[in-house]
Parts: structure tokens; C-alpha cells; sequence
């Protein structure tokens, strides 16, 4: 606890405007964050697990602590009830753990981001005194967090806490890049609230905060192109009497025959096991209406040739302007859907692999 308190003044210490005199700044001099019972008991058992960058000066933490685990999200706004189902409280006894020195001085003595200040500050309101320091003291000089607590029956994932901060953003209603219409941002959220989340969080982030439709598209686009095999795989392993792993059958395609399935013919192979859904035609006339030469082609097939043409339009080099921002929040919107039917059709093989990483 001593030295997780010298780290965090050490810290500061770097942030000192130079030729500053008159400082007591040697090593035997103690300063530290004032913590009660409970807050030194946190500072001396909690971990941080993980940490992922997601932006220039921002990341989200996991920390462990008393047989739970925390999210630690970079951004401090106006939530005061969980805003997923895989998250508990974000206080105890009315105490938000984002006011807990022992937790603070954990995140702040690493790496947490420091916030744009005058250095003089430091000079006047740190490093003029010793002693004891409290919250309020630091708060000012480090950036904001918010710290939730989650369910412990939960597997805890890098791609989890992805999809954790985007319920969290949705929750926020606070503007995006791109202008997605209510009903996207839904179907977005539901994606981070079911098994997916565990799966495509961070391609659900890089959707949501894209500058650009395109790219925001072609991120949803690599989620069903993830699934490219599973078609093949439930067959062989039907065929085998489900006496072969998935595992094993999975790894033949690439690793034995380095055979891979063609991106039109597998879109078609993964969609046509949904047979037809309500939002087929729509989602085929958004992107291209359907036409007299598309009537004796089956409506997997259509949309599957429709889906790769964004897709290609995108990839390839062209001047040509694909589609306003109405349309491709509807595409967009329709694509989530699809990959959640999809997903929830091949949760079974899906369960098979150890798709996370569990920590």
C-alpha cells in the first residue's frame, strides 16, 4: 500500500512545470490518499485484470475484487441504475465506488489518464503540502471514470466489456458519429445484451462509433463473415454421427486441407439455414429492389448477393456514392438483426469453441 501510494504521487511528480524550487519532493517524503477500514482493504486485495485502449487517452479497466469484478469506464455521466443485465450496483451503503480511495488509488497509482490542468496547481494544492491527501484533493488532476460492479455468473471477457461500455454509451443517449435512428441503436444494444457480447463486442464498438457508414457496415459485415464455416462444420459433424469434436472438424478446413469456402457461396449457405424472416424483402429492396430477373432465385440467395455487393462496393475502388444516411441506418439496422438469427442458430457450435478469453 505504501509503494501503490508512492507510485501515484511519483506520478504527479512528473507533471511538475520545471525550475519549480522550495518543494519537499525526496523520496522519505510520505504523502498518501486518507482511506477508512474498507477502502485500505480494497487497495490491498484488488487487481486490475485488463485494460483496453479504445481511444486516444481513454481505456476501460477490469479490476477484481472480493469475488467480483469491476468495469471501469472512462466517462462520467448522468447513469444512476444498471444499464445492462450482466451489471449489479455502482455503489455500497450509498457510497459510489468511483468516490473509493482505496479503488482510486490503485488506478490512478498505474496508468489511469490524467486530465488537462495547470501544472501550478500541482505546485500549489499537492506539492506545497505532506501528509495526508483526500479524493476531492486528486480528483481534479485525474480523468473521470464511472465504476459499475457485475454479476458474478458471468464469464469476463475483453470482447464483454466492449459490449458493456456500448450498453453503457446507449444508455447515455449521447450523439454519435453517424446520426443511427433510435431503432438501430437498439438492435445495436440488444446485440451487447445477449450471448453475442461475449463474441462481437468490439466489432459492435468499432459499428457504433464509426465515422463513416461504410466502415460501420463493413464491422457488422465481419461478424457474419466470422460464421463463413459454420455451415459446413454442422454438416460434417452430422454426417460423422457427431462422433468428430467441432473443434477437430474446424481446424481440418484450414489447418489440413487450407480450403475456404467463397464469401457469396457461404453468405448464401448461412442465411439460407433461416429459411425466410419477416425482414427479407425490406432488407433486399433497401439495398437494391428487387427486380424481375431475381423471381425464381430463393430469397437467401438474393440477399446474400445483395449483402456482398455493399460489401465489394465498399472494398474496391469507386467513385460512386453508395447510399444516403436513412438508408444505411436501415441497412444497418437489418444486418443486426440478421447476425443476431444467425448467432442464436448456431449457439450450439458456437458453445463448442472456446471463443473467449476468460479471465
Amino acid at each position: 500500500m505504501i509503494n501503490t501510494n508512492k507510485r501515484l504521487f511519483d506520478r504527479l511528480k512528473k507533471e511538475l512545470p520545471e525550475y519549480v524550487t522550495g518543494l519537499q519532493l525526496d523520496s522519505h517524503v510520505v504523502r498518501y490518499l486518507d482511506t477508512n477500514d474498507l477502502e485500505e482493504n480494497v487497495l490491498k486485495y484488488s487487481k486490475i485484470i485488463f485494460k483496453i485502449p479504445i481511444f486516444r487517452n481513454k481505456s476501460i479497466y477490469c479490476v477484481k475484487y472480493g469475488g467480483y469484478n469491476y468495469i471501469v469506464i472512462p466517462e462520467k455521466l448522468s447513469i444512476s441504475n444498471p444499464f445492462s443485465t450482466y451489471v449489479l450496483d455502482n455503489g455500497f451503503n450509498n457510497v459510489s465506488y468511483n468516490e473509493n480511495a482505496g479503488l482510486l488509488t490503485l488506478l490512478w497509482s498505474e496508468d489511469y489518464p490524467l486530465k488537462e490542468f495547470d501544472r501550478y496547481e500541482l505546485v500549489q494544492n499537492i506539492f506545497g503540502k505532506t501528509g495526508i491527501f483526500t479524493v476531492s484533493d486528486l480528483q481534479p488532476f485525474f480523468a473521470d471514470m464511472d465504476v459499475w460492479r457485475l454479476n458474478k455468473n458471468i464469464t469476463i471477457s475483453e470482447s464483454l466489456f466492449y459490449s458493456l461500455y456500448i450498453s453503457y454509451l446507449c444508455n447515455t443517449k449521447i450523439p454519435f458519429h453517424l446520426n443511427f435512428s433510435e431503432n438501430t441503436i437498439n438492435h445495436i444494444y440488444e446485440l451487447c445484451e445477449n450471448e453475442t457480447a461475449q463474441l462481437l463486442g468490439e466489432n459492435l464498438y468499432m459499428c457504433l462509433t464509426s465515422t463513416h457508414w461504410k466502415h460501420s457496415f463493413l464491422e457488422l459485415y465481419r461478424c457474419l463473415e466470422n460464421l463463413f464455416y459454420f455451415p459446413y462444420i454442422r454438416n460434417l459433424y452430422n454426417f460423422y454421427g457427431k462422433k468428430v469434436s467441432i473443434n477437430k472438424i474446424s481446424e481440418s478446413f484450414e489447418k489440413i486441407l487450407g480450403w475456404h469456402p467463397k464469401e457469396e457461396d457461404a453468405l448464401t449457405y448461412l442465411i439460407g439455414g433461416l429459411k425466410s424472416k419477416g425482414y427479407f424483402d425490406d432488407f433486399i429492396n433497401t439495398i437494391e429492389p428487387i427486380t424481375e430477373s431475381d423471381k425464381d432465385i430463393d430469397k437467401s440467395r438474393i440477399l446474400a448477393r445483395r449483402i456482398y455487393k455493399v460489401r465489394n462496393k465498399i472494398a474496391h475502388w469507386s467513385k460512386q456514392s453508395l447510399y444516403d444516411a436513412n438508408t444505411w441506418d436501415t441497412i444497418i439496422k437489418y444486418t443486426c438483426e440478421l447476425i443476431d438469427d444467425i448467432y442464436y442458430l448456431y449457439r450450439y457450435e458456437l458453445s463448442q469453441f472456446a471463443l473467449t478469453e476468460a479471465f
